[in-house]
C-alpha cells in the first residue's frame, strides 16, 4: 500500500514540476502541415525534422499554398574546436557546434520571423589512444544535436503558428 502511495506521490511531483520524457516535443494541434525547403534536401537536420513531423502527425506539404507555415533552412553548419589541452600539449576535449540558419514564412511566402539561427553545443573528452572511440562519440553527439535542433525548430514553428492563429480571430472581429 505504501509503495503505491509513494509511486503516486512521485509521479504527481514529476508532473507538477514540468518534467517530461526526453525527446517529447509539445506541438500545437493547430499546426497541421509545413512546407519545408532547404539548400540540401538530404541534410541531416532536415531528415530529422521530417521524422519528427511524421511522429507528431504533421504533414509535409507539397507546395507552400497547402501549408500552415513554411520553413526554409538556409544553412546547416557542423564544426568543432579544441576546448581543452592536456599537459602533453595534445587536445583533451573538443567542443562541437551545430548551427542552423533558417527563416519562417507564411503560406504566401511573407516572412513571419526574422532570419534566425539555432545553435546547439556539446563538449566531449578526447584521447589520442582512443581516437576511434572519440570519433564514434562525436558521431553520436552530432546525431543527438541534430535531433535537439529539429525539436527546437518544431517548437518554434508551433509557437509561431499558435501566435498567428491567436491574432487571426481578433483581426476578423475588428472588421
Amino acid at each position: 500500500m505504501y509503495k503505491l502511495i509513494a509511486s503516486l506521490l512521485i509521479a504527481s511531483l514529476l508532473c507538477a514540476c514540468g518534467w517530461h520524457l526526453r525527446g517529447s516535443t509539445p506541438v500545437s494541434n493547430s499546426l497541421k502541415s509545413i512546407y519545408l525547403s532547404s539548400e540540401d534536401n538530404y541534410s541531416p537536420v532536415r531528415l530529422e525534422l521530417e521524422q519528427l513531423m511524421a511522429i507528431h502527425g504533421i504533414t509535409l506539404a507539397a507546395s507552400p499554398a497547402e501549408s500552415d507555415l513554411q520553413l526554409h533552412i538556409e544553412e546547416e553548419i557542423a564544426d568543432r574546436r579544441t576546448a581543452a589541452v592536456g599537459a602533453d600539449a595534445l587536445t583533451s576535449a573538443y567542443e562541437l557546434f551545430l548551427t542552423v540558419h533558417y527563416q519562417m514564412r507564411s503560406p504566401e511566402g511573407l516572412p513571419v520571423s526574422d532570419q534566425s539561427t539555432a545553435l546547439v553545443t556539446r563538449i566531449f573528452n578526447y584521447t589520442a589512444e582512443g581516437a576511434s572511440s572519440g570519433a564514434q562519440e562525436e558521431a553520436l553527439l552530432l546525431e543527438e544535436m541534430r535531433r535537439e535542433l529539429a525539436q527546437m525548430l518544431l517548437r518554434r514553428l508551433s509557437a509561431i503558428n499558435q501566435h498567428l492563429n491567436s491574432q487571426t480571430p481578433k483581426a476578423n472581429q475588428a472588421r
